[in-house]
Formats: structure tokens, sequence, C-alpha cells
């Protein structure tokens, strides 16, 4: 389920235990629902291995502007709307405006479609665990977006399964 659909879940006693995205909007599910914050991914830039970004340690809005188009892939809008509408808002923000040249419906395909050399970017930083060896990861500080990680419960009505479920990821990511 999409997080949304998951808090939607818990209001209506459908669901006992959700584990939700939430981006810079604050903690998901509001009242009657118990949140916890797990863990936060930044979003960094990927970049296939002979790019001349690759050669950068920091980079700079004005890098990716350049003066030839830079060709970028992005997860694709109609799977991820939401998520899709954040990162370009995130990157207008610092000035710059990506020209997408193909979408991806998951970051697997779109890392892929980095390591081809088909374009730059951007994805969790904890995608580069399971990446493929022809993709350089660059940090992006001025890029104010990361997405957080909540486990998410029912504040009344739990049943102690759930709340042992619930207390055990959080515990988890206390670690």
């Amino acid at each position: 389920m999409a997080s949304a659909e998951q808090v939607e879940a818990l209001r209506g006693g459908d669901l006992d235990v959700g584990i939700v995205h939430a981006s810079r909007h604050g903690i998901p599910g509001g009242p009657g629902i118990t949140a916890a914050r797990l863990a936060t991914d930044p979003f960094v830039l990927a970049v296939p291995r002979g790019h001349a970004l690759a050669r950068r340690k920091r980079i700079r809005p004005v890098d990716l502007k350049g003066a030839s188009p830079l060709s970028w892939v992005a997860l694709a809008r109609a799977v991820h709307p939401r998520l899709s509408d954040n990162l370009l808002a995130a990157l207008a923000a610092a000035g710059v405006t990506p020209r997408v040249r193909y979408e991806a419906a998951e970051p697997v395909t779109l890392l892929a479609l980095v390591e081809a050399g088909v374009g730059v970017a951007l994805v969790q930083r904890s995608a580069g665990r399971a990446a493929p060896r022809g993709i350089v990861f660059r940090d992006l500080p001025w890029l104010d977006y990361a997405l957080t990680t909540y486990a998410l419960r029912r504040a009344d009505g739990a049943t102690p399964l759930a709340v042992r479920l619930f207390d055990e990821l959080v515990a988890g990511a206390e670690r």
C-alpha cells in the first residue's frame, strides 16, 4: 500500500501497523495514530562512472546546469507523482531544471539507465547499497529533500502483537 493508503487503513481499523514514507510535510498520521521515525534517507546524485561529474567530489547547482543540457532519468511521474513533484520542486528551489530524457517505474531500472550512460538521476542514498558498480554517488548538501520512514500504529485499540511489532521496529531503528 502507498503511504496515504496505509494511514487511511489504520484510521479505518483495517491495518494495525504501517511503515510509511514522508517528506518535508512532517510526521504522517495525525490524531489517533502513534508514529515513530525509523530512518531519514537523503537524495544523492547517481552519475555514470565515466561522466565528467563523477570526477567531482562536490557538485553545485551550477554544475548541473552546464553549457550543454544534462540528460536526466527519473522515476515515472505516473507511478510516483508526489515523489516526482517534490524532487522537481527541490531542484527548482536550487535553480536546477532537469531535462528528463527517460522515466523508469522502479529504482533498479533507473540505476540501470544511469549505468548505461543515459543520464544522471536523483536516488535515495540507501539505493547505493545495491547499485551497479558503474555508478558514482555524490551528496548534494544543498538539495533540501529527503524521505523519512516512519512506523505507524493505531493509538487506541491496537492488539498486543501490533504494539510489540511497532516497538520492535522502533528499537531496531535505534540500534
